[in-house]
């Protein structure tokens, strides 16, 4: 294809043909494109499912407790990623500690317990996560964060929740947080610390 820097080298005469040429190469190159796709659509068979494509994985998030005794991933449970927890050396035996039917559970942690699972979720999408405790052994789930409006804004650090009641506002500075310590053994918020501002 003829180069626009070319064009005015050409001459002020040559330029409607320039012109011309360009439009003729471009209109071939695309023809010719169209075509290929074309024959490659009808030559390929079927499209690929967009469930393959865009789907949740069979399993994913594969962890190992701190006492390196059982295996945890998630996986599709009713349709929904849940959390499944196996012995090592012993997959048959897995089992889900979770039963969320709404949300996929895509973020969690093993405890230093060994026996408790963190994982973060949502209510219906609005984005306000809350820390939640599962224990694998019984299955007893907890809400770590049970505060309304809450948002936990660092999962496995410090959990922050509104002072004062009302939900937070992370966009306007000054805006107080909470920094809430929780026991897991016990499964409850223990004792809160305001802060002011963001940090």
């Amino acid at each position: 294809m003829l180069s626009p820097y070319a064009v005015p080298l050409l001459g002020g005469r040559w330029f409607p043909i320039a012109l011309a040429a360009c439009a003729v190469v471009f209109l071939g190159v695309q023809r010719a494109g169209s075509l290929a796709v074309e024959r490659a659509d009808t030559s390929q068979g079927e499209l690929i499912p967009r469930a393959v494509l865009l789907g949740d994985p069979q399993r994913t998030a594969a962890r190992i407790s701190p006492d390196g005794k059982r295996l945890s991933w998630a996986a599709a449970r009713n349709g929904v990623l849940n959390i499944w927890v196996a012995p090592v050396g012993a997959l048959d035996q897995a089992r889900p500690i979770t039963d969320d039917r709404a949300r996929p559970i895509r973020d969690y942690r093993w405890a230093y317990t060994g026996r408790h699972v963190l994982y973060l979720q949502d209510t219906a999408g609005d984005e306000n996560f809350h820390i939640f405790r599962v224990d694998v052994d019984d299955g007893e789930t907890v809400d770590l964060t049970p505060y309304p409006g809450a948002r936990v804004l660092d999962a496995y650090g410090r959990a922050v929740a509104p002072a004062g009641g009302g939900p937070p506002d992370a966009r306007r500075p000054g805006a107080a947080r909470r920094v809430v310590a929780a026991d897991l053994r016990r499964g409850y918020p223990a004792a809160a610390a305001d802060r002011p501002g963001r940090q």
